[in-house]
């Protein structure tokens, strides 16, 4: 799974060593929403929903043993396929707007070429095409504008060997946006209703920045908190409030920037080595997960959904029957949560409403 949120994942893991020891337990606050699974396409084993619009709607990947298929969700039947584009045999669908346009990336999964894809409210499939000098594109969301964000690349999703911020206006005509000098990559995960971007920059001899694109593609790097290094920026609201992530020595620390880039830590509800946020809606309620490492590196113990309501108080999102875990990715305006949960019987795409 590489959804518009794999680095601040990257920078969860590497952060692992720098955590101290497990959190002291579980609170027992819990939100009150409840979790709905939403069952992969018919003959596929596993399911993940990473984004939501204010209908009820959702999009996200079925999966199994050789692939996986961009799914749609809606509120009145089953998932449904998104086809990837011809001569690209796999596809996932990463963002989703109120007009029920959704878009994600198809792949060649024989030759790994990928290309950022539009699948219309009308069931075309309209290919967005890499930056000149670039051979791969992914799309990570859609405002209701028909603005769309996401990167070009050389290599991977899962692994770049370099990548251009890019933004696709509705007739697919690709633009860059600004990196700063000394960073070499930089990928926007969520746009707003005013076209206003965030994600995160890279370069090889700086650390990772939280990175705000306004309309016209010019950039601000946001600062993280006194005290912390590495500042990621994941999900931004049409208010301008971006939602993302601090780290430093002592681990990471869900943030959130205000309009004129002032970073504030939220509180963590369990005590975990590392909590992030990732996205905001304009109400002010955020989403976002707790992580526990063993004392030596390596994957989570534990990781579980927290919502912040508009006061800033943390509770918990209740895990589906038989989860272990769950990671959050979208919050509508109405409140209900789309993500993913995970145990041992696989991963499974969940609404919280």
């Amino acid at each position: 799974m590489y959804t518009r949120r794999t680095s601040i994942t990257a920078a969860i893991v590497a952060t692992a060593a720098l955590a101290g020891a497990l959190s002291a337990g579980l609170v027992e606050a819990r939100s009150g929403l409840e979790p709905t699974a939403l069952a992969p396409l018919p003959g596929f084993d596993e399911s993940g929903a990473y984004s939501m619009n204010d209908r009820g709607d959702a999009v996200g990947e079925s999966i199994d043993d050789v692939g996986f298929i961009a799914t749609r969700w809606d509120r009145r039947s089953g998932p449904t396929p998104l086809a990837p584009l011809p001569d690209h045999d796999a596809s996932r669908a990463e963002g989703m707007n109120n007009r029920g346009d959704a878009v994600g990336l198809s792949v060649d999964t024989a030759t790994g070429r990928e290309t950022a894809t539009l699948w219309t409210q009308a069931d075309l499939r309209v290919a967005l095409d890499p930056l000149d000098g670039f051979e791969n594109s992914q799309a990570t969301d859609v405002n209701d504008a028909g603005v769309i964000v996401g990167v070009s690349q050389n290599g991977p999703s899962f692994f770049p060997i370099d990548g251009t911020p890019t933004r696709w206006n509705r007739a697919g005509e690709a633009t860059a946006l600004e990196l700063p000098e000394d960073y070499d990559f930089g990928k926007p995960g969520d746009v707003n209703r005013r076209g206003e971007s965030v994600g995160s920059v890279f370069g090889p001899f700086v650390p990772p920045s939280a990175a705000l694109w306004d309309r016209d593609g010019s950039l601000t790097l946001l600062d993280p908190p006194p005290g912390y290094e590495v500042g990621q920026a994941i999900g931004i609201n049409d208010h301008g409030e971006v939602v993302g992530a601090a780290f430093g020595p002592d681990g990471g620390d869900a943030v959130v920037w205000d309009r004129d880039g002032n970073p504030t830590v939220l509180p963590d509800p369990v005590g975990a080595d590392v909590t992030i946020a990732v996205d905001i809606n304009n109400r002010g309620e955020i989403i976002g997960e707790s992580a526990s490492f063993p004392p030596e590196p390596g994957p989570p113990v534990e990781q579980l959904a927290i919502i912040w309501d508009t006061a800033g108080n943390a509770s918990l999102l209740t895990l589906p029957p038989g989860a272990e875990g769950a990671l959050t990715f979208e919050v509508s305006s109405g409140g209900a949560v789309v993500g993913r949960s995970f145990g041992p019987e696989g991963a499974t795409a969940v609404v919280w409403n």
